[in-house]
Formats: C-alpha cells, sequence, structure tokens
C-alpha cells in the first residue's frame, strides 16, 4: 500500500499556517503541506494476519507540516484502522492530530478508499489559537507529500 494512502489524512492538513478570511468573518482557511521527507509509517496486522491489509489492522505515521517555503510548521500524527478490504480499495477511518505552534487541530476521516488521491475529512476541535475550531479538511497527494487546505467556521 502506498505511504501516501494513509496520510490523511488524516487523513486528516497545516504548516505555512497562512490563515485568511474567507467566506466571512468567522471563516478561516489554513494552507500547508505534509513532506514524506522526514515522515514515519508503521503497519500493524492484526490477527487474523494475511498478506493484504483486512479490517482491524492499523497504519500509524507521522508527517512533517511545513509552508509553502519549506519552512518547518509542525507535524500531523494519526492512526488509520481499516474498516474492510477488496482488490481495489481499502477503506478505513482515521484521526489524527495536526500539532502547529499556533495549537493543534484534531481530524478525522471516513475513507472508502486510502489510495484516493484526495481525502477529505472533519476538523472536530482544536487547541489554544485553534480552541473549539469546527471545519473540514482535504488532502491532495502530491509527488514530495501532499497539499492540504483546512477551512474552519
Amino acid at each position: 500500500m502506498p505511504h501516501r494512502a494513509v496520510v490523511l489524512a488524516v487523513s486528516l492538513t497545516a504548516a505555512g499556517l497562512l490563515a485568511v478570511p474567507a467566506r466571512g468573518d468567522d471563516t478561516k482557511t489554513v494552507t500547508f503541506k505534509e513532506t514524506d521527507k522526514g515522515s514515519t509509517f508503521r503497519f500493524i496486522n492484526n490477527p487474523p494476519r494475511t498478506r493484504r491489509p483486512g479490517a482491524g489492522d492499523t497504519l500509524v505515521f507521522s508527517e512533517p507540516l511545513v509552508d509553502a517555503s519549506g519552512a518547518r510548521r509542525g507535524t500531523l500524527r494519526a492512526t488509520c484502522t481499516i474498516t474492510g478490504a477488496s482488490a481495489k480499495r481499502t477503506p478505513a477511518i482515521c484521526y489524527g492530530v495536526f500539532s502547529l505552534k499556533e495549537g493543534q487541530l484534531a481530524a478525522v476521516v471516513s475513507t472508502a478508499n486510502l489510495d484516493a488521491k484526495t481525502t477529505e475529512g472533519v476538523i472536530v476541535g482544536g487547541t489554544r489559537a485553534y480552541a473549539n475550531a469546527r471545519g473540514t479538511f482535504s488532502s491532495t497527494s502530491t509527488k514530495s507529500g501532499s497539499n492540504d487546505t483546512i477551512t474552519l467556521g
């Protein structure tokens, strides 16, 4: 399974942390990049152990977060539990935390396919500058990681 398949994901996105008002005074857009360089990845093959990922297996990873200039802004740490498997897709639910200098954002992804080019999820909370944050995020795979956009509002 490609390493990017796991990246939210969660999923589940931030690091140049350019926050700009979007559709009104209460909405902010945060953008950043996840970089594969310096990332970690572990596949936990839970019983019954098979050669292919199956229901109950877990992916654990971390991704450095950088701004558009490449400056370090934080880290994404996440876990994805596979909820089923087929030859063409790997459904999963992922939980992740974007740890940034300004605070943390908690994210959840429920995806029908970890290998999809774009992953979408929800922001369910935050700390410090992101206290009580709610919103959505989108993460699109690139050759070196992914480009992420978080919309808070």
